[in-house]
């Protein structure tokens, strides 16, 4: 048996017909993929101000995907944090980045 995946991507068009479910996901922020290069994540940071910035956008893009009908899985929601383990770009444990990650979950 084959099942027929589409990973949408938030720039994609949204033609979901003939496939058995879609992981809608972010790539980019401002037009610059966050997770392709280092030096373009960097470039994200920088358009946005902080890293903190860059983390509120990049959540409240992903909490868009869930809007779209049909898509059954967001997916890579820690994308974002690829290059972490090595550069450090971003505080997972600031005030900013843990309150809009909790904040889209819906907890207190």
């Amino acid at each position: 048996m084959f099942t027929a995946v589409l990973e949408y991507d938030s720039r994609s068009a949204q033609r979901f017909e003939g496939y058995d479910y879609v992981i809608a996901s972010v790539h980019t922020l401002a037009g610059t993929t966050i997770d392709n290069t280092i030096e373009e994540a960097r470039q994200v940071i920088e358009h946005y101000g902080s890293a903190d910035a860059a983390a509120c956008a990049y959540y409240a893009h992903c909490a868009q995907l869930a809007d779209i009908a049909r898509a059954d899985i967001v997916g890579h929601f820690d994308l974002l944090t690829k290059f972490d383990e090595r550069h450090c770009l971003y505080n997972s444990g600031s005030k900013t980045y843990k309150g809009r990650r909790i904040r889209r979950n819906g907890a207190r």
